[in-house]
Order: structure tokens, then C-alpha cells, then sequence
């Protein structure tokens, strides 16, 4: 009997699981010199739109709120290095992670500003410090689950000093977010209605070169001619020819007053358009809805590792 996997609708075999990957460096081979991009059937990429990540992002979204089936501890406790690890070197008793999510949203109700952020803050005698210098996600000190019943009633204790300390902090970074974005969405909405304004200036410069070379000009010149042929032709053709012209005259004539005011129509719709983005988007998109929110999403408690005595 096969030892292989088998699907029960169809018997044909699953084959092996594939390798997990976060990077395309797998599928990247070094052929003469040049990166050239070869997908393995033994190995998936997990990217933000694959299903897997899809729904692991599902679930915690379900799982961050209290009282879902799923619900999780939105606190915990873990070792680390604090003196040597994070820097500037600073003398404390632990050092609390704060986990929060930042959203911006304007007058459109489009979200310009999502993010998730981690702020650290030491504490000392039960009272919650400055926090530290930003720390990129990848140059977070390592850290290693609690153990014993000891550490876990250190942690609760601490966070329990804090917790008021930690909702004024929140209130805070909730008050200094809405200050920041007000400064940068008026910067960018002057910037915006500089470029909004060239741009329309560039079109109405578009305009003016179609009437221009777009024959209007032209169309005047021949009917032009064509009235000094009539002139000559009243002497020297007979009226049929001069019918013919008259015709000739008419048609460019509809032809220059239809080009006119087709020109006409598409700079009134620029107008349009301009005051449009300019006095109603514009402004709109670069105003904050109310204030910035921020949401505490965990707490993560960092005490001093415990120093291990030699044997």
C-alpha cells in the first residue's frame, strides 16, 4: 500500500508540503551575472495577499476584542536584557512595550494613516518614565517567556502600578498624532493645490496650442482666400463656380464656429474641474475627520533576566 497522501474525491496524491517562504530570495537565481526569477513548485511565497495570511489577519482581527469565542490576553510578560540591549542604557525595573494602532482619516472618510507602533517606556518604583528613543521592528532586543509563578505576579503588580500611567500615555499619543497630521495634511494640501493649479495651467496651454494648430487658423485663412476668388471669379467665372464657392465658404465657416465652441466647451469644463478639486476635493481630502485615533492593541511587560549562578 502507498505511504503517500491521497485525495479522497479524486485518489490523486497531495504530494509533499511545500516550503514556506517571506522573501522571493528562494526564487532568485545568479545566471551569468543576472538576477533572473524562477518560481519552485516546492516552495510558497506568503505575501500580504495570500490566502494564509489573509485569514491569520482575519483571525486576530476577531480575536483583539474581549468577549469573542476567540478571545486573547491582550498583556504578557517576558525576560530581557534591559541594560545592555536598550539604548541609551537606562536604570529601571522593567521596561513596559506598549502596542497601539494609529488611524487617520479625513473629510472624505478615506484613511490616509494606518499604522501599528510599539513605544517603550522603563519604570522605576512603580512610576512610568519618558519613553525610549523609537526602535525599528527589527532592532527589538530579544526576549524569552517567564517561567515560574514569581515573575508573572512581578509582571501583574507592575502593570497594575502603570495601568493609569500607561491611559494617560495613550491619551497623549492620541493628542500628539492629531497635532502632527494637522501639520502634515496642511503641508500636503498646499503642496496639492500647487501642482493641481500647474497642471491646469498645462491644460489650458494644451487648449490653446489644439486651436492654434488644430487648423481654426487655417480654416480663417482658406475662407479668406476663397472670398478673394469669389471676387476674382465674379469677373471671369460663371455662376455655378461661384455657387461652388459659396459652399466652400459656408461649410468652413460652420466648421471654424463648431471647432470655436467645442474649444470653448473644454476649457469651461477645465474651469469646472479645477474649481471642483481645488475649492471642494482638495480640501476635503487634506482635513482631518474629527481627531486621530489610537488603539491600545497589548501590553507586553519586559522584566531584568534573572543572573544565573554558576555551578
Amino acid at each position: 500500500m502507498s505511504a503517500s497522501l491521497t485525495n479522497n474525491a479524486s485518489n490523486a496524491p497531495l504530494g509533499p508540503v511545500p516550503l514556506l517562504t517571506f522573501s522571493s530570495q528562494p526564487f532568485l537565481h545568479d545566471i551569468s551575472g543576472r538576477k533572473i526569477f524562477r518560481p519552485n513548485p516546492n516552495i510558497q511565497m506568503v505575501h500580504l495577499g495570500h490566502p494564509l495570511m489573509t485569514q491569520a489577519i482575519n483571525l486576530l482581527g476577531q480575536r483583539r476584542y474581549p468577549g469573542t469565542k476567540y478571545s486573547v490576553s491582550r498583556w504578557t510578560a517576558r525576560y530581557a536584557n534591559l541594560q545592555n540591549d536598550f539604548h541609551p542604557p537606562v536604570t529601571c525595573d522593567a521596561i513596559v512595550a506598549l502596542h497601539v494602532e494609529e488611524l487617520g482619516v479625513n473629510e472624505l472618510r478615506e484613511t490616509f494613516h494606518h499604522w501599528v507602533r510599539t513605544i517603550h517606556f522603563p519604570v522605576r518604583d512603580g512610576d512610568l518614565l519618558d519613553p525610549l528613543p523609537h526602535l525599528p521592528a527589527g532592532k527589538v532586543p530579544p526576549s524569552s517567556p517567564i517561567g515560574n509563578a514569581d515573575g508573572s505576579a512581578l509582571a501583574a503588580e507592575i502593570l497594575a502600578q502603570i495601568e493609569t500611567d500607561l491611559q494617560k500615555q495613550v491619551k497623549r499619543l492620541k493628542s500628539d498624532l492629531t497635532q502632527q497630521l494637522e501639520q502634515q495634511l496642511s503641508f500636503d494640501g498646499k503642496e496639492a493645490i500647487k501642482d493641481e493649479e500647474k497642471r491646469f495651467q498645462s491644460r489650458q496651454g494644451e487648449v490653446s496650442a489644439m486651436i492654434e494648430a488644430n487648423t481654426i487658423q487655417k480654416l480663417e485663412r482658406e475662407i479668406k482666400q476663397l472670398n478673394q476668388r469669389k471676387l476674382q471669379g465674379k469677373l471671369f467665372e460663371n455662376e455655378a463656380y461661384l455657387e461652388e464657392l459659396n459652399r466652400d465658404i459656408k461649410r468652413r465657416q460652420e466648421e471654424v464656429d463648431f471647432r470655436k465652441k467645442h474649444y470653448e466647451e473644454i476649457r469651461d469644463q477645465l474651469t469646472r474641474e479645477r474649481d471642483r478639486i481645488i475649492n471642494r476635493l482638495l480640501p476635503k481630502r487634506f482635513a482631518l475627520f474629527g481627531s486621530a485615533q489610537v488603539f491600545p492593541l497589548a501590553v507586553e511587560i519586559l522584566l531584568p533576566a534573572p543572573k544565573i549562578n554558576p555551578s
